[in-house]
């Protein structure tokens, strides 16, 4: 009897200390383990305007907590964890999720590369329509060398008469002529005819500020307006253009059945790295630059000039 007490009491005790050490175990770095950080990806970095970025969250305990999270472009909350950029540029994105921040990614966007078609175009992206095609008659040399400019350019109606030409560009160029061939039948002194002014087609030669009038064919400035602003004004200096490359594909003049017909493609180089590149193909004409669109003059000779055609306002 009295070992049985024994072996009973012996048995308490041992229940009574693994009792404890079971206590003392679950109320150290016991429950559920908490994430204390969270990491964020993209499937790209880079897209076109038009395209969407798709962003994922995992966190250190490698779950995916894309659906619990909240994002941000910029500053900006997104609706999902698709980004769908409005705008070119680079945008900072970030997540949180509770209390938890992310890291940080740049995502750019690019704007769609733009292909010029009667209109041109400054850097691939940004488009400026040039509705109309013509060539500015400026004058001769005393050496018979016409001066003229090539001039694509946007005519919108203001709907009272007038017109404006947001967008507007010269490419000056000269060609060997014959001289004036036809007759002034109200002075009889000499005139230029369509066919004495009609620039012959190819390559033009860019020059610059150092052309000297008698190298032709040849281009020797460029002025460019684009949505009313200058890009190359009338005022600048010329030596911002680093080089201009103009071809002249078809040039026939309208007559009083039948338009005219103008191809031609161009490069405009600035010195800063901006790139214009257009293509005109439609409707020709061709205007005096004295009696047509005022803005700057050149420093040759006077000669006796015709006046605009009439598709031209």
């Amino acid at each position: 009897m009295k070992k049985l007490l024994l072996l009973c009491s012996l048995f308490v005790g041992t229940s009574a200390l693994v009792s404890c050490s079971s206590d003392d175990d679950s109320s150290d770095g016991g429950g559920d383990p908490v994430a204390t950080s969270i990491t964020l990806t993209a499937d790209v970095t880079s897209i076109e305007l038009g395209s969407s970025v798709t962003l994922s969250v995992m966190n250190d305990l490698d779950e995916d907590v894309t659906g619990t999270s909240t994002y941000f472009a910029s500053g900006a909350t997104l609706s999902s964890n698709v980004f769908t950029p409005t705008a070119g540029g680079e945008y900072t994105i970030h997540a949180t999720n509770g209390e938890l921040v992310s890291n940080t990614i740049t995502v750019t966007v690019d704007l769609p590369l733009v292909e010029a078609s009667d209109s041109f175009v400054i850097d691939g992206t940004q488009e400026y329509t040039t509705n109309t095609g013509a060539f500015a008659f400026a004058g001769a040399t005393e050496t018979n060398v016409v001066v003229m400019y090539f001039n694509p350019y946007e005519s919108v109606d203001n709907g009272d008469g007038t017109f404006s030409y947001p967008n507007d560009l010269y490419i000056g160029i000269g060609f060997q002529t014959e001289g004036p061939t036809g007759t002034n039948p109200d002075t009889g002194e000499a005139a230029w005819t369509l066919e004495d002014l009609t620039p012959p087609t190819g390559d033009y030669t860019w020059y610059g500020s150092e052309w000297d009038g008698t190298t032709v064919p040849g281009a020797f400035e460029a002025f460019i307006i684009a949505n009313s602003e200058d890009i190359v004004g009338f005022e600048d200096d010329q030596t911002i253009i680093e080089s201009v490359v103009f071809n002249l594909a078809t040039i026939t003049w309208p007559t009083e059945t039948e338009d005219g017909l103008l191809e031609a493609t161009y490069t405009i180089t600035l010195t800063d790295g901006t790139v214009i590149e257009g293509e005109y193909s439609g409707a020709s004409g061709i205007y005096s630059l004295q009696s047509g669109r005022p803005g700057f003059a050149l420093d040759v000779p006077a000669s006796t000039l015709v006046s605009k055609t009439s598709n031209l306002n």
